[in-house]
């Protein structure tokens, strides 16, 4: 599965079904085998992060503050929102799924420490091979 920002076109109706209003937003859009859009995070997104998403070692960037990494990756979360001002504007009432949760959010615990030491590895071994070939 994979996913994008993309900005949401969201027409508020009344009960007779009129539109009383209309806000654009960016979201999270969730992507099928077939890059239809199947769901978005029930809120507008907005950029943050915590500080154990910091992993030099893992992102390959030494010796990075704590501050430098914060801008680095808040940057890369705007650059990543400033693709969906290129991208066709979606319709609420098209989505089949409103609230859908983030998929890493779904991963428990275990699951991404497990995750963290595999990339870990693999990272390792690209270095290795990546030495053992110059």
């Amino acid at each position: 599965m994979t996913w994008n920002h993309r900005i949401i076109r969201h027409r508020h109706r009344d009960k007779d079904g009129s539109v009383t209003w209309t806000n654009y937003y960016i979201t999270e859009a969730y992507y099928d085998e077939n890059r239809k859009v199947w769901g978005i995070t029930e809120d507008p997104v907005g950029v943050q992060m915590e500080e154990d998403w910091l992993d030099p070692g893992l992102d390959g960037i030494e010796n990075e503050s704590i501050e430098d990494g914060v801008r680095r990756i808040l940057g890369e979360q705007l650059e990543w929102m400033r693709q969906a001002l290129s991208a066709p504007i979606l319709d609420y009432d098209d989505v089949p799924e409103h609230g859908s949760t983030d998929p890493v959010d779904a991963i428990d615990d275990e699951d991404l420490i497990e995750w963290n030491e595999a990339k870990k590895t693999l990272k390792e071994k690209i270095d290795e091979q990546n030495d053992s070939s110059e």
